[in-house]
């Protein structure tokens, strides 16, 4: 099977090998692998506090979860169990003012070992119809007693780089064996520079599709906003060829270039309506002008 030759250079035999099962076999297929959702970290402020910033429904979507990363110190927990046999922890942290409960499904018998009453710890949170669980808890290395000047305050717990800062994570469906961590490891190990598509020159002046496409914005969004343009751009990309095919056809039947082909209105229509995004007014006018132009 061909290799891209960027893969035998940056990637090993066996992570090559893996993506071949999974009919991965250029840079060109690896990049349109794409995310099917979103993991977003933001701080709990965001959610509860005063700063509630006004970019915070760009992530109330299907397509992207959001997490809430929380520094605060426990205060009281009782350990349950559900009427299912299920083993849960009941606990009450306190953040500055702000007293927050929160459930705990931990199976380990010996996570209440941790759970040590007055210390402090960072939690990673999801909220589900108003129900607040835990989803990692880590103990802070730096208590209440130790704190001694705002650059202590500030430091990262060992939960790892998950600081009080928005962060972003695609996640990618599972293909067979191969799960969203080997693919991140693999995007990763791609140069920044091999993540660009560029068009300049093959395509017309349009409002949808820009003269490059970075794919580096799909892999390692910065924000979910340059996420989903970058989505609608690739999406954009795809509607126009086959626009263009349709109409290379319809253009060439008579000299039996390809087969005959009818323009499908009710198939693009669907197609557009059950696009992962709300398409912009202006994205409406553009297709709409694209397909005028097919059938006529």
């Amino acid at each position: 099977m061909y290799n891209d030759p960027i893969f035998t250079k940056y990637l090993s035999k066996s992570q090559i090998q893996n993506l071949q099962l999974a009919k991965i076999s250029s840079l060109y297929d690896l990049l349109i692998f794409l995310p099917y959702s979103l993991e977003s970290l933001e701080p709990i402020e965001n959610y509860f506090g005063k700063n509630y910033i006004s970019t915070f429904d760009e992530t109330d979507n299907l397509e992207t979860k959001t997490k809430y990363l929380c520094q605060a110190n426990l205060t009281t927990f009782t350990n349950n169990q559900s009427k299912i046999g299920q083993s849960y922890f009941f606990l009450t942290f306190q953040s500055g003012n702000r007293t927050i409960n929160t459930y705990y499904f931990a199976s380990s018998p010996y996570a209440a070992k941790n759970l040590i009453i007055g210390n402090r710890f960072q939690i990673i949170l999801t909220n589900n119809n108003n129900l607040w669980s835990i989803e990692k808890i880590v103990e802070s290395k730096v208590t209440a007693n130790t704190i001694s000047s705002q650059k202590l305050e500030n430091k990262p717990f060992k939960l790892g780089q998950a600081e009080i800062k928005k962060y972003i994570l695609p996640k990618y469906s599972k293909t067979g064996f191969l799960t969203s961590a080997f693919f991140t490891q693999i995007f990763n190990q791609i140069p920044r520079q091999f993540f660009l598509l560029n068009l300049a020159g093959l395509l017309p002046d349009n409002p949808i599709i820009k003269n490059e496409i970075d794919f580096w914005n799909i892999h390692h969004p910065e924000s979910v906003t340059i996420y989903h343009q970058t989505i609608q751009q690739w999406i954009g990309l795809k509607v126009f060829l086959k626009l263009a095919l349709i109409r290379y056809i319809e253009k060439n039947k008579e000299k039996k270039y390809a087969k005959a082909s009818n323009l499908n209105i009710d198939f693009l229509k669907n197609l557009s309506s059950n696009l992962p995004f709300e398409l912009s007014l202006s994205q409406k006018n553009a297709i709409w002008s694209i397909l005028n132009e097919v059938k006529g």
